[in-house]
Order: C-alpha cells, then structure tokens, then sequence
C-alpha cells in the first residue's frame, strides 16, 4: 500500500515533480542498490493504464531515463521492482517499501524527503544568521 500512496504525493498537474519521487539522505537507500546514503534516489512514476500490457512503452521510457533506479512506480497501483535474482528483487522491494512508508510520513511531519537536509555546521552558521540580522 506504500507504494500507491506514495504516488499520490504530488497530484498537482503542473508540477514538474509529479512523475518523480526524490528521496535522500536515509540508510535504507543503500538497499536498493546502485546508491549511497547521500545520493538523491528518483524513482519514477508512470500513470496507470486499463491493462498491464499497455504499460510497456511508459516503462520503457522511465528505465531508460533513470537507469541507475531499478524500480518504477505506477500512480494508484503500485511498484515495479527488478533485480539480479528473485532474492535481489525481495530485498530491493523491502528497501523501498521502507523508503515509501518513510517518505509518506515525513510528508505528513512537512518535511520534504527529497531536500538534503541542513548538516550541524550550516544549521549553526543558519542560526547565527538569523540572531545577527
């Protein structure tokens, strides 16, 4: 279920971030392959289609623009995960199922999974900043 909620973050059609979801600087990251902790993963989401079949030229389309991601959403239905070995796939899938549930309740606390956030220095210096002005 995390991943058909997920989908439904951004539902402003004119946003450029709605056929992509961003998230960084969480652990579990690294679980899903071909990315550390600080990257920014972008996950792609394709609409959803009457048939399955039908969406073949959108995932096409979503691999090939984000290769380094081995998953694609698809908006209201779910996620699309792949890997080396069935037991690969598994894994991956419980990465992102964690990244999701964690990115729906960052949502939800106003904080933007996708933004990398202030280290201790910056929020120090932020802070110092802020009293001076």
């Amino acid at each position: 279920m995390n991943a058909q909620l997920v989908t439904l973050l951004d539902q402003e059609p004119s946003s450029k971030d709605r056929n992509v979801l961003r998230i960084t600087h969480l652990e579990m990251i690294k679980g899903v392959g071909n990315h550390a902790y600080d990257d920014v993963l972008e996950i792609p989401i394709i609409d959803n289609q009457k048939s399955e079949n039908l969406l073949a030229p959108d995932m096409e389309i979503a691999i090939k623009k984000y290769p380094k991601c081995n998953a694609v959403l698809v908006r209201r239905h779910g996620v699309y995960v792949w890997g080396d070995s069935w037991e690969e796939a598994k894994t991956r899938l419980e990465s992102f199922d964690y990244l999701f549930e964690s990115a729906l309740k960052m949502k939800s606390m106003g904080i933007d999974c996708g933004q990398i956030p202030l280290m201790k220095n910056e929020e120090n210096e932020a802070k110092k900043r802020k009293i001076n002005d």
